[in-house]
């Protein structure tokens, strides 16, 4: 015999309609937990883009105003190495020493006539005046350049006076590119070392405040250099080419800006 079917009690029915309520409200919570830190997340990582965009936008606008001030600084050191040479040779000139500058390389030119005969590194007549008159005009005039900032020379005689920006003086030998051997000197890269040593030597003894100079870092400014038939300012074709490249040069060396000094420089 069949067993009866009794439908379910209400009791029964509640309580499926409570389960299934409870389920869903647990999804929509979680679901909103889940939506919260999403957004939570979104927040954090727009501000920390919006921040770092910020960043680096400052950044990049230090970088620039940097780049800008060492422009700057190129800019001045090429118009303050002008003025030196300018006023160098005008001091020399006034004083009938005749001198050539080359303001793109810093250089000032020493003709051979002045100071040395040709082939030797002995003095020609009137060539320890000459130099001895090239040495007091540097002693007026580099004291200015050197130093720092913060500790000015109180031996500048001029009223350019811009501290630290002298790097060092390079007294430079140069000759033409005819072959020289001799007992003393065995050829031409020998001949211009010892003529540079001859000049450095004496412009020190005659002059003793230019050994005393130090540039912004306290190095000593004078230094020695030979460069032979190598770096001729003519064409060695000509007795007067050949004569203009036998010279001594004096290489003014700025100081390059430092990245402190930039970044520190107003606009």
């Amino acid at each position: 015999m069949s067993q009866r079917q009794y439908p379910l009690h209400k009791n029964e029915s509640r309580s499926d309609e409570q389960g299934y309520l409870a389920s869903v409200s647990d999804l929509m919570a979680t679901l909103l937990f889940i939506f919260i830190i999403t957004l939570m997340a979104f927040v954090i990582n727009l501000h920390e883009a919006t921040t770092g965009a910020a960043q680096k936008e400052e950044d990049s606008k230090k970088e620039i105003i940097a780049l800008r001030n060492i422009q700057r600084e190129l800019t001045d050191a090429r118009s303050i190495r002008q003025s030196l040479l300018e006023d160098v040779k005008q001091d020399l000139m006034q004083k009938g020493l005749k001198v050539e500058i080359d303001v793109d390389k810093g250089l000032l030119h020493v003709p051979e006539k002045i100071l040395f005969p040709s082939g030797q590194a002995n003095f020609a007549p009137g060539g320890e005046e000459s130099l001895q008159l090239l040495g007091a005009i540097l002693a007026q005039h580099l004291p200015c350049y050197s130093g720092t900032k913060d500790e000015p020379s109180e031996i500048c005689a001029s009223k350019k006076f811009t501290p630290g920006r002298l790097e060092a003086v390079l007294v430079e030998g140069h000759t033409d590119n005819v072959p020289i051997r001799t007992a003393q000197y065995m050829d031409n890269w020998q001949l211009s070392a010892a003529r540079s040593l001859v000049t450095f030597r004496f412009l020190m003894q005659k002059q003793p405040l230019l050994e005393t100079l130090r540039n912004a870092n306290g190095e000593h400014f004078f230094g020695v250099s030979a460069y032979g038939e190598t770096r001729g300012v003519r064409e060695n074709t000509s007795d007067e080419g050949r004569q203009a490249n036998r010279r001594i040069d004096l290489r003014f060396v700025l100081a390059a800006p430092r990245p402190t000094d930039a970044q520190g420089s107003k606009q």
